[in-house]
């Protein structure tokens, strides 16, 4: 059985599997690079954003041979380079027997796009490989073979009999070579980018690992009190009808339809000819219902959905939740639909057409309660903050959670907690449960075992951060020279696997990547899945 976790791993594993495109083939020269500044990111459907194959009008490409991505100076894909990949997949099916890929996979929108994606990739690696001098000998290629076991079975054929073996999949010699080539260049190039680093330079990275911290910290919601909503609101009025006027998209309220559901299970693995049984039934009731019969009472009866006892009754749907709800006349009953639980009907009773809510009383007061969060901490929020705090020193001092615990169910909170994470100088650092949040994090850098409760809370979000020091390593350099050589390999290893996927997300990011994927799904198709 085909696994689509093997076909869609990170990019410098992927290179065996999607690696397509003819290594001699002319690429765009570097000169013709557009200026980073003005530079576009295009990663969804054409239409969109900027399209590689200007002039195109409607679905169909001008050219037999279509560019379906692009990153402008370095890469260009077109769908013959697809095509390719598509059939080398074939390389790795699971048994001789499966060669083909299914049509769940083919059709897959994700899968098509990242398959697009990846084809960039491997092309921009073998650029970076280019600029190396990395070269990769007849010889390498040839062990290379023999040693991967999907592979391996090519190693001992003649000339002849492998090439009359890969014409089965549809390939040539030169695509087995491609692909092993690809795959022996993502692993000689990330020691070029990343190369071994100085004895000063693996001590500072071993600290950095070392003295991860473990904080917990309770989040108290930075929200205003009634009587200072009325009071701002009370003063502020015109500023309260700007900001309404001003943000207008944030009051739209998108279309809606009121919907009833009849369904028959139907498992994963259940036959054609059990899907057709319980489509047959929804047809009958469908009929039912059109001669008179009532949709709610039917759903009560017959309805295997979690809604049966209530008619069938999902309320209100807006087009993201229900999409083939929108698409069947209001009064009008769907034709029998699948979904992940089984096969289905829906009648749409009403719709509530788009509208933007007016400036009522509790709009006022929504949005004084925002220009209110937006001047900073709370008084009220701040004094329960203060005072969790308080609670908090004397529970590190005392060793006796009880007047904390009590603080905390009276506030309706909790303690949360970190995983270790770092916390060296960089404005980009992430904390486990919390975010890439640096006042937080400064915070973090200040709390130590004599004082591990933070001076002040923290405003982050919307929400004021109590912090307490749960943890924090300790680096030695005896620990280090016995664990040199393990940590070496090992912080080696993350940083070089991270590597050319950072540096081809770098040059996608300043130069753009245009991906247009009507020409695959002209070719392949897509798979409609219907949301249940």
């Amino acid at each position: 059985m085909w696994n689509v976790g093997r076909l869609c791993m990170p990019m410098a594993l992927v290179t065996a599997l999607v690696a397509c495109q003819n290594t001699n083939k002319t690429q765009p020269a570097k000169g013709a690079t557009a200026d980073a500044g003005a530079a576009k990111t295009a990663q969804t459907d054409a239409g969109q954003r900027p399209d590689p194959n200007a002039g195109q009008t409607g679905d169909k490409p001008q050219s037999d041979d279509p560019v379906i991505g692009a990153v402008e100076g370095y890469s260009q894909v077109r769908l013959s380079d697809y095509d390719r990949a598509i059939k080398r997949f074939a390389l790795f099916a699971p048994d001789d027997k499966t060669r083909a890929m299914p049509d769940d996979f083919i059709k897959a929108p994700h899968f098509q796009q990242r398959t697009v994606i990846n084809l960039v990739d491997m092309d921009l690696m073998r650029h970076m490989a280019k600029d190396k001098g990395i070269t990769i000998s007849q010889q390498e290629i040839d062990a290379a073979i023999a040693a991967e076991p999907r592979l391996k079975r090519f190693a001992a054929l003649t000339p002849d009999k492998r090439a009359a073996l890969l014409k089965e999949f549809g390939l040539e010699p030169s695509d087995l070579d491609t692909v092993v080539r690809d795959r022996l260049l993502a692993q000689k190039l990330p020691p070029l980018l990343i190369p071994d680093p100085t004895p000063d330079q693996l001590w500072q990275a071993y600290k950095i690992y070392k003295e991860r911290v473990e904080i917990e910290y309770i989040k108290v919601p930075n929200t205003p009190v009634s009587a200072d909503i009325d009071a701002f609101e009370a003063k502020n009025g015109p500023q309260i009808e700007g900001y309404y006027t001003k943000n207008k998209d944030e009051f739209s309220v998108p279309a809606s339809r009121k919907v009833r559901l009849i369904q028959i299970n139907v498992p994963k693995d259940a036959t054609e000819d059990a899907r057709q049984a319980a489509r047959r039934k929804l047809e009958a009731f469908k009929r039912d219902v059109e001669a008179g019969q009532d949709f709610a009472e039917l759903a009560r009866t017959h309805s295997q959905h979690t809604t049966a006892k209530q008619g069938g009754d999902l309320g209100y749907v807006v087009r993201r939740q229900r999409p083939e709800a929108f698409k069947t006349p209001v009064g009008q009953i769907t034709d029998p639909l699948d979904g992940p639980g089984g096969v289905y009907i829906l009648q749409i009773e009403s719709e509530l057409p788009a509208h933007t809510q007016d400036l009522t009383g509790s709009i006022r007061r929504e949005i004084a309660a925002k220009l209110l969060r937006k001047q900073g901490p709370q008084p009220k929020a701040m004094a329960t903050a203060d005072q969790l705090a308080l609670h908090w020193r004397r529970t590190k001092d005392s060793g006796d959670d009880t007047s904390l615990q009590l603080a905390l169910k009276q506030h309706h909170l909790r303690i949360g907690k970190t995983f270790p994470f770092q916390t060296d100088a960089s404005d980009d650092l992430f904390i486990p449960g919390i975010g890439q949040a640096p006042d937080v994090m400064k915070a973090v850098r200040k709390l130590n075992p004599e004082a591990p409760i933070s001076a002040a809370p923290v405003l982050y979000r919307d929400q004021l951060y109590v912090l307490a020091l749960k943890h924090q390593g300790k680096a030695s350099r005896t620990e280090f020279a016995a664990e040199k050589d393990a940590f070496a390999t090992h912080w080696l290893r993350e940083r070089r696997s991270r590597a050319v996927t950072e540096r081809t997300n770098a040059l996608k990011e300043t130069h753009g990547i245009q991906i247009d994927m009507r020409p695959v799904r002209n070719r392949y198709g897509v798979i409609d899945r219907k949301p249940q």
